[in-house]
């Protein structure tokens, strides 16, 4: 190894003389070329014959004195080969190579360009239109091309030739402290910042964690970016070989190809690309195949790093900077898992200080002693790196990053953005007493906002309307991607407290910290809509637009006298449907009724998806069913996630394919992990999910589920069951709404049924709803399909489900499929935990016992059916004979076997330890009305005005509910009783642990 090298040239020139056939760089191939292995003297001769092309072409002649300030060579291209002898010619030469990114902005490169008073800019194929543009400027900087290899051959002859050196008159002592390399940060806060890297600070970079990381390399990490040129110079004076992955598009074919040809001992990448490996299981192996892959440059998301560490990948992360060079790793004993603990490392690492910032948070600082430090921003030499750390409790030396002390967010994608300035726009409004920006290893930004006292005689919805105006006027100062939409704006409660400095500024990390649990919360939320929002061209009510949207047109269409709802985006969800109604509150014309525009939307669905014609299979009976081969929906969800479990642990189930709303498979398989979990039903399965489970990222209102044509076939050749349970819950939201995000999705997953023209056609389980019929006139409600619109409650919810029956129903008597509709009734905790959303409103109502010491004497009937007890029944009903071809079979999943609410269920939830009066529900009204109105304290107070319409309509003759069918097909469902004491039990006593968290 040539530790001995004082410079960079001196380091190229001794490895060429005593390792010349070590194969130190292989080129990774394009279109029909073969990859191209490069010796340590062929690097060394090709940057010598570039040299010399550079001095006479472009009178770049070599340094001849130390005193002879060296001169700036801009150099932008795509990191290959050609580049890296580009730079090591100029390091040859004597001068100085600024690396520009080429996904800098034209006008940053300039920028850069002028304060480095850069002699000549060299760019390689591609990069022309930075050439232009400089040339066009009046900047004085010759734009050129680079010098070519061609075939991997000098530009001219070196036989004979000994020496390559060519600055042989300088003092090589003294240009340790000559810049080789001028780096730039990331432009994140306004222009990226130049950073001059004399050559022994780089050789010191190169050389650290020679021993763990000295290993063959594949690297997809660009030369232009200090991390990658890390890599190679690492290799380099290892004597290992480095693969560069600049040509050739990022994909797992490509690099299993690369791989296949030789074996690496260490995979460098950035956090993005070892997040697409992990999508696919053929990713996974890839990444295992390793020893060791090092990832830097953004933080790795916590949840698939420990997945990934889990599944066998030894991950390591580093950290560092253009200023400082590597500071930190995760370099650890291989039965150390903590792969997000950046260690201090052990030489030198007790010169590093972590300077305390408040809370349990350092700021690492880096002294004027670091040996690779190129740059200081402190009067005593040292550099301020303005991260944020967190100390582990029982590993010394071992801290995780946890974020930013200037506040710039840095999104899970990698995007940065400056928060500071849209936060005191938008502090400044008289309705705000705080506010502050949130986002960093997150899909997106929000706000979490503290109210002022202006704003008391406001109610919840106008507060959020005049938010949404003040946020939406301040953050058109930031690129889209940081735009905040409605959904992430966090209202807090107006007396909230708000960390801050003696000058009255809020500290962020003890702010967010303060608020981990809402911000959290707000994450979830979206997560569980993005289950089911979709990004059509045709629709208002998308991501980034909708909420914007709707508050332009309220603040911008003038219709005079007369006034648009203030939901009109949401009632009218398309451009054209919104035009018209525009153009009809313009002209002041009637409305029409809401009904007969449902009707008409309804009609149009069927038109559109319930056409089966050309589509007809025949049938499985249950006797030839083979119950291997299982796609389940809505697994994120209560009900999914219980008959996930049971799917999972039978012996007869091969696999389960979840369709999942989520940005990966690997993200898909992180959210229905975490489903399992919060239901206590992970415990069930070993540390990793069997086998038989296989989690996709899917689109449902895509035509093949958004799994890609391939898979969509595979899967449609072997499934058995279709099990669809996702879907949307919103019960304000027009039917027309649910159009592209569900009932398209029904369609195409009974489309994945018939795919199969050579097999018998598996069969659909529709989840429905008992508000698909609960406005039949009939004294019992019967188990068949609605025989119109009208029989269905009249939210947009169960309309939607509605349709879906309908076109099941046209399937099952059109292509033959074999369809059962199962309507699911009132589902609560299991028998188990007791586990119930304490969010919904029954759960609400019975913590009210709590809060405000009564509980209403409602005059109706529980008809409780506990989780796991429902997904037994749809998987008994699911594999028996009452599923035939022609025939849309129909469930009613409702218990026959009822509780009084008064009577019975009010005195079982005293003897559970809970201490209320039973009121009239007009008194338990006036209570809960006159209780504190702070969410978080008193979250039933938010469902005030739903209880107080629920209790205005119950109705102490409930009708009977037809139940044959399920009693006749499943054993689960015979056997059911009224809700037992035993069940009340298990269920009141989660409640009571989950109100103390």
């Amino acid at each position: 190894m040539a530790l001995d090298a004082r410079t960079i040239d001196e380091l190229v020139r001794l490895n060429a003389e005593r390792n010349k056939d070590h194969v130190a760089v292989i080129e990774s191939p394009t279109g029909d070329q073969h990859s191209q292995s490069y010796t340590s003297k062929q690097i060394d001769d090709f940057a010598f014959q570039v040299a010399c092309v550079y001095s006479e072409k472009y009178d770049l002649q070599p340094r001849t004195s130390s005193h002879q300030k060296p001169k700036v060579v801009a150099l932008c291209g795509i990191g290959d080969f050609e580049y890296l002898i580009t730079a090591l010619a100029i390091a040859k030469l004597g001068h100085t190579t600024l690396f520009l990114s080429p996904r800098l902005p034209l006008e940053s490169c300039v920028g850069l360009l002028r304060p480095s008073n850069a002699a000549l800019l060299l760019v390689q194929q591609g990069q022309q239109s930075l050439a232009e543009y400089v040339n066009g400027d009046s900047l004085d900087v010759a734009a050129e091309a680079v010098a070519p290899i061609d075939q991997g051959m000098p530009t001219r002859s070196t036989e004979g030739r000994q020496n390559t050196n060519l600055t042989a008159a300088l003092d090589i002592e003294a240009e340790r402290n000559t810049a080789v390399w001028i780096l730039h940060s990331s432009g994140s806060t306004g222009l990226p910042k130049l950073v001059s890297v004399p050559n022994g600070a780089a050789l010191r970079r190169y050389t650290a964690n020679l021993g763990s990381l000295g290993l063959d390399t594949l690297t997809t990490v660009p030369l232009y970016h200090a991390f990658g040129m890390s890599s190679f110079f690492r290799c380099f004076i290892s004597q290992k070989t480095i693969q560069l992955y600049a040509k050739l598009p990022i994909t797992t074919s490509h690099l299993l190809q690369v791989t296949r040809d030789r074996m690496f001992g260490l995979f460098s990448a950035v956090p993005f690309t070892i997040k697409l490996l992990a999508e696919s299981e053929e990713g996974m192996r890839f990444l295992r195949g390793f020893s060791v892959i090092t990832t830097g440059g953004s933080p790795m998301p916590e949840d698939l790093g420990t997945k990934l560490v889990r599944q066998g990948v030894r991950l390591v992360s580093v950290y560092g900077s253009s200023e400082t060079g590597t500071l930190l790793t995760s370099l650890r004993p291989a039965e150390d898992h903590e792969w997000s603990w950046l260690r201090v490392p052990e030489e030198d690492g007790d010169l590093l200080r972590f300077e305390h910032q408040g809370s349990d948070t350092y700021e690492l600082i880096c002294p004027k002693a670091w040996s690779m430090l190129a740059d200081s921003n402190q009067d005593d030499g040292s550099w301020r790196t303005k991260d944020l750390f967190t100390k582990h409790l029982t590993i010394p030396g071992a801290f995780k990053y946890i974020g930013r002390l200037d506040d710039i967010l840095v999104l899970e994608n990698g995007e940065k953005f400056n928060p500071i300035s849209v936060e005191s726009e938008i502090s400044s409004s008289p309705l705000i007493d705080g506010c502050i920006i949130f986002g960093t290893g997150k899909p997106a930004a929000g706000i979490a906002v503290i109210p002022s006292e202006v704003t008391d005689h406001l109610t919840k919805d106008e507060l959020r309307l005049l938010l949404r105006r003040t946020i939406d006027k301040a953050q058109t100062s930031l690129p889209m991607y940081g735009r905040i939409t409605e959904d992430m704006i966090l209202l807090l409660p107006r007396n909230s407290v708000a960390p801050r400095t003696e000058k009255g500024t809020i500290i962020r990390s003890k702010f967010l910290k303060a608020y981990e649990q809402q911000i959290q919360a707000i994450y979830e939320k979206q997560d569980a809509a993005v289950e089911t929002r979709q990004y059509t061209k045709d629709e208002i009510l998308k991501f980034l637009s909708k909420q914007l949207l709707r508050s332009a047109i309220m603040k911008h269409v003038d219709l005079g006298v007369n006034k648009l709802g203030i939901n009109v985006v949401f009632d009218f969800p398309t451009i054209a449907s919104l035009a018209q109604e525009i153009s009809r509150v313009s002209s002041g014309a009637e409305a029409s009724s809401l009904d007969a525009k449902d009707e008409q939307d309804a009609a149009n669905m069927l038109q559109r998806y319930a056409n089966f014609g050309g589509q007809r299979r025949e049938p499985r009976s249950a006797r030839t069913l083979s119950q291997n081969i299982q796609v389940l929906t809505g697994a994120t969800g209560s009900l999914g996630a219980h008959l996930l479990a049971k799917l999972a642990l039978s012996s007869s189930v091969q696999t389960v394919y979840c369709l999942v709303r989520a940005s990966s498979n690997a993200n898909a398989q992180e959210r229905v992990e975490k489903s399992l979990e919060e239901r206590n039903l992970r415990s069930n399965f070993p540390e990793e999910l069997p086998r038989k489970i296989t989690c996709l990222a899917a689109d449902l209102s895509d035509q093949y589920l958004g799994l890609g044509k391939d898979t969509f076939r595979s899967i449609a050749r072997d499934v058995d069951i279709v099990y669809h349970c996702g879907w949307t819950v919103n019960f304000n939201q027009r039917l027309s709404t649910f159009e592209k995000s569900c009932v398209a999705g029904v369609r195409h997953l009974l489309d994945l049924c018939l795919a199969d023209s050579g097999l018998a056609a598996a069969r659909f389980i529709m989840f429905s709803s008992i508000g698909t019929i609960m406005s039949t006139s009939e004294d019992t409600i019967p188990e068949r399909l609605p025989k119109s619109l009208a029989e269905a409650n009249r939210t947009g919810y169960s309309r939607s489900k509605c349709v879906a029956e309908q076109i099941c129903a046209k399937a099952a008597a059109e292509a033959g499929l074999p369809v059962a509709i199962v309507r699911i009734g009132q589902i609560v905790g299991d028998t188990i935990n007791g586990i119930w959303n304490t969010s919904e409103a029954v759960p609400l109502m019975i913590r009210s016992a709590q809060i405000i010491g009564a509980l209403p004497t409602l005059q109706e009937r529980v008809r409780w059916l506990p989780v796991d007890d429902v997904a037994q029944i749809v998987i008994e009903i699911g594999s028996s004979d009452a599923i035939v071809a022609n025939e849309t079979s129909v469930f009613n999943i409702v218990n026959p076997h009822t509780l009084r609410w008064t009577k019975d269920l009010l005195p079982l939830l005293a003897q559970n330890g809970l201490a209320f009066q039973a009121v009239p529900p007009s008194d338990w009204l006036k209570r809960l009305e006159g209780s504190d109105t702070d969410p978080k304290a008193n979250p039933p107070r938010k469902l005030l005005e739903y209880f107080r319409r629920q209790c205005q309509h119950q109705d102490s003759e409930e009708r009977e509910w037809e139940t044959s069918r399920a009693d006749k097909w499943s054993p689960t469902f015979h056997k059911s009783s009224a809700p037992s004491p035993q069940l009340i039990s298990v269920i009141v006593g989660y409640f009571k642990g989950a109100w103390k968290v």
